[in-house]
């Protein structure tokens, strides 16, 4: 088992590469936590050697029902599977939810 480690997008933008692609080159994966709730998303992922993108629950609770989080949510997934991330949706309480999320290639973490 790969170690993932998670950093904010905040962190991401107070960091440089220089210290980040270290990290991978020792074969840890860094995970962008809580992705697009700060000012550069976009630029952090062609900056930084993420593995691992999460959604935050922002986005995530009650997207059976929201047509402007479902559309967010799938372009930010196309775009984190089209460069080899994996998804990891912060969230997703309710049964709706999940099937929503799970055919769209995320991995669901509840954190209640």
């Amino acid at each position: 088992m790969i170690v993932i480690l998670e950093v904010t997008e905040h962190d991401a933008h107070e960091r440089t590469d220089a210290m980040l692609a270290p990290l991978r080159l020792a074969c840890f994966g860094l995970s962008i936590d809580d992705f697009d709730t700060g000012v550069s998303g976009l630029d952090q992922l062609k900056s930084v050697p993420f593995t691992e993108l999460k959604l935050d629950r922002a986005f995530i609770d009650g997207i059976a029902d929201h047509r402007v989080k479902q559309t967010i949510t799938r372009a930010s997934m196309a775009m984190a599977h089209e460069t080899g991330m994996s998804v990891v949706a912060e969230g997703g309480e309710t049964v709706a939810d999940w099937q929503y999320l799970e055919p769209q290639g995320a991995t669901i973490f509840r954190t209640s």
